[in-house]
């Protein structure tokens, strides 16, 4: 239990993902300097942690879809249109058939795969994770055909989401080098008024419970840190009037504290 003086940084699902994944490194890299410099208190509410532990699951499937259903769709339809055998060894027409499926992505002309974790990665992030796989299988010195190369770019998925977890089981879920979880409570009424403000329902909790940390006396002063300006942060000033709480990006999170 931390001390009632101190304050503590929650952290919401988007700062935690961020650095599971790899994203906003510049933000992450500074919070954590701040932090480690400053000794202030990282937790997680277990709201947070569960969703996190979702998303994480779901987003190996996401991938998956995402190479079998649209970029190898694509490519297979590009071998087809110039009579090139699937059993062929890829080269770099398969590339410029990922960079078309990826235009085309990015013009809303493929409907991507339904999934409450799509939201994890950015599909930049996304598209330069495969263009790396299957250019690396090009420039081998035994390009595999069409086949082996969908597979092995799932292999590529499911060491990436490996390594995802681990750093996750690191960072909060076991070793707790980031943050450490805390079961909370939240008061049914804040989540309301913050759902009034404008906040999702999974957003609302989330706020609320480190809301209630500051309530209960588990520390002097809570502060929601996140990444998330859609359904957070734009809300920023009407959260504080409304239930004194500030939530912030981690750029300004230390100076919170």
């Amino acid at each position: 239990m931390p001390s009632p003086t101190s304050t503590i940084l929650f952290l919401d699902s988007s700062v935690v993902l961020g650095y599971v994944v790899g994203q906003h490194k510049t933000k992450l890299s500074k919070l954590s300097t701040d932090i480690a410099a400053s000794k202030v208190s990282c937790g997680v509410s277990d709201s947070v942690e569960n969703e996190c532990s979702t998303k994480i699951k779901g987003l190996t499937d996401y991938l998956g879809k995402m190479i079998m259903g649209v970029i190898g769709g694509q490519v297979a339809e590009q071998r087809k249109s110039v009579k090139q055998s699937l059993d062929a060894s890829v080269d770099k027409r398969d590339i410029v058939a990922m960079e078309l499926a990826f235009r085309e992505m990015y013009a809303g002309k493929h409907k991507l795969p339904s999934s409450p974790t799509s939201n994890v990665l950015d599909l930049q992030t996304v598209e330069i994770f495969m263009v790396n796989g299957l250019e690396s299988m090009v420039k081998s010195s035994s390009p595999p055909n069409y086949y082996v190369a969908m597979t092995k770019l799932a292999a590529l998925v499911l060491k990436y989401m490996t390594d995802a977890k681990t750093s996750y089981d690191t960072l909060i879920a076991i070793k707790h080098t980031l943050a450490t979880v805390h079961t909370l409570g939240p008061d049914t009424n804040d989540i309301t008024s913050l759902e009034l403000i404008g906040l999702e329902h999974p957003d609302a909790r989330h706020v609320a419970s480190a809301l209630q940390a500051q309530k209960s006396g588990a520390c002097k002063k809570a502060v929601f840190v996140s990444l998330d300006y859609r359904t957070i942060l734009k809300f920023q000033f009407d959260i504080l009037n409304k239930l004194g709480i500030w939530c912030t990006d981690p750029l300004y999170a230390i100076h919170h504290s």
